[in-house]
């Protein structure tokens, strides 16, 4: 199945905050931030190899929560986990992601 945006433009307004527990070497956070899309209405077509269908997207708002961990392993190297799921109107998500830090 091919996804392919038509009329895409990522310019998005982000509000939110975020409650974080500090240690030496241990961050912990629970995120939440409101995205509001600043462009105009995207086209999403979807097509499989047998037919096509065409979404109109008006609205691009959605909100989103969040939980992220931060380890320091030495004095410059870090470790970053987060784990979040988005509320949008036609799709919810989820998103896990991970990365090393490296503060030279």
């Amino acid at each position: 199945i091919k996804a392919l945006f038509k009329r895409q433009n990522n310019c998005f307004l982000k509000l939110g905050f975020a409650l974080e527990y500090l240690n030496n070497d241990f961050a912990f956070s629970l995120n939440s931030n409101y995205f509001k899309s600043l462009s105009k209405d995207k086209l999403l077509i979807i097509s499989d190899g047998y037919s096509k269908e065409n979404l109109y997207f008006k609205n691009l708002n959605s909100f989103e929560l969040g939980i992220q961990t931060k380890y320091l392993l030495n004095d410059s190297l870090s470790l970053d986990i987060d784990l979040s799921k988005q509320f949008f109107k036609e799709f919810n998500s989820y998103f896990f992601r991970m990365g090393f830090g490296y503060k030279f």
